[in-house]
């Protein structure tokens, strides 16, 4: 199985092109247009997310979803809020008391939404902890690790090769 370290990785490369801003990175470049630009993109990958779901291969499948983590961590460092191990600690937690799967994807795709309106929330709220950041990435995260199970169109791992 492919470690979730992959993601504190990344983490921490989002964090030193935060401080460093090289020319001609494109993550620099969206760290530049500021929050209002990386929430668009979040949701454009959302429903890129959808879109793959509903008509692609597993490759496809993991690659949006992992194009999606990937907005969603510069929006963190953009907004320096929350951790990815803190994310993945209330992600491990959580896979244990995991509800059972939405019945439909169409009940997944509103469920992720959802959760992503939460997030965007949260992360733009003054008054949010970095656990509160971490508890609705966490959420997020396991949303679409869900989906995978629900379509088996994808898998987890997949993802994380990807990022």
């Amino acid at each position: 199985m492919v470690d979730n370290e992959r993601l504190v990785a990344l983490e921490q490369t989002l964090f030193s092109r935060r401080s460093e801003m090289p020319e001609g990175s494109s993550t620099v470049e969206l760290l530049r247009s500021g929050p209002p630009k990386i929430l668009e993109k979040c949701t454009e990958e959302m429903g890129e997310v959808f879109q793959a779901l509903l008509e692609q291969d597993d490759d496809q499948v993991n690659l949006e979803i992992s194009q999606a983590i990937y907005n969603v961590m510069v929006l963190m460092a953009a907004c320096d809020k929350g951790s990815m191990e803190g994310v993945l600690d209330v992600l491990q937690a959580k896979q244990s008391d995991s509800g059972p799967l939405p019945k439909s994807l169409g009940e997944m795709m509103r469920v992720i939404s959802e959760s992503t309106g939460r997030f965007y929330r949260t992360i733009l709220s003054e008054t949010s902890s970095d656990d509160d950041v971490n508890l609705t990435v966490a959420d997020l995260l396991g949303n679409y690790q869900d989906a995978i199970k629900l379509t088996s169109k994808g898998s987890w791992e997949g993802v994380l090769e990807k990022i």
